[in-house]
């Protein structure tokens, strides 16, 4: 058998246009990771000197990064470049929940009715085991925990929904993040609330899933509803 042939392959150099949309996507990335977090409170202030030198790049790539974010309405710009960070508000709270309770409880329906589908009940059984037997900061419980209702919201791929889901799923983040520190103790009930869904769902029992769904978005919600005042 003839011997491999290793073939060092050699990029051509980035323009510099391209170095800068590279570092672009870096600062939009950090940046959406930050705020969805919580690094960055809701509603902060903050200045473009500022998160230039917190980033370490210069003030062009963060400019395209910050119209980005602007554009996806994360962010206001005001005349003296301060930089708003959209705060939570009752709206949105309630714009979020009854979008979900109306995809995850059709998800709910599908797993039950169908047999194709509910091999999605495996996957969620999958991510609720990793989120009560491992050992992870909030925010990635809170992205593990996405991940379980994910599988609900989109379990007919149907391409609008998933779009519609997927601009969603930053806010959803924010949103259970803010519940979380709001609520420490709910990382552990929300276990619970998990298992009684799946354990409906394993036994095809579409109206106590539902219930159980409903009962679990709800004091999520109005938790965050009642910081609110």
């Amino acid at each position: 058998m003839p011997e491999t042939q290793w073939i060092e392959v050699c990029y051509p150099p980035l323009q510099e246009e391209d170095k800068e949309k590279t570092l672009a996507v870096t600062a939009y990335e950090k940046l959406i990771r930050m705020v969805v977090s919580l690094e960055i409170r809701p509603g902060a202030l903050l200045q473009e000197r500022h998160l230039a030198e917190m980033l370490n790049m210069s003030r062009t790539p963060l400019r395209e990064a910050l119209t980005r974010l602007c554009h996806e309405k994360w962010i206001t710009i005001n005349a003296r470049r301060n930089i708003v960070v959209r705060p939570v508000n009752a709206t949105t709270i309630r714009e979020v929940f009854e979008v979900r309770e109306m995809l995850e409880l059709h998800g709910v329906d599908r797993v039950v009715g169908d047999d194709a589908t509910h091999a999605a009940f495996v996957n969620m059984s999958l991510v609720h085991d990793i989120m009560t037997n491992m050992h992870i900061n909030n925010f990635d419980y809170i992205l593990t925990n996405q991940k379980f209702h994910a599988y609900l919201g989109t379990i007919d791929r149907n391409s609008l929904i998933c779009g519609l889901w997927e601009r969603m799923n930053l806010e959803n983040v924010r949103l259970a993040m803010l519940a979380l520190e709001l609520t420490p103790q709910r990382r552990e009930v929300a276990h619970d609330e998990h298992r009684a869904i799946l354990e409906a769902l394993l036994r095809r029992d579409d109206t106590v899933a539902r219930k159980n769904l409903l009962a679990h978005l709800r004091v999520i919600r109005r938790n965050l509803e009642r910081v609110l005042g």
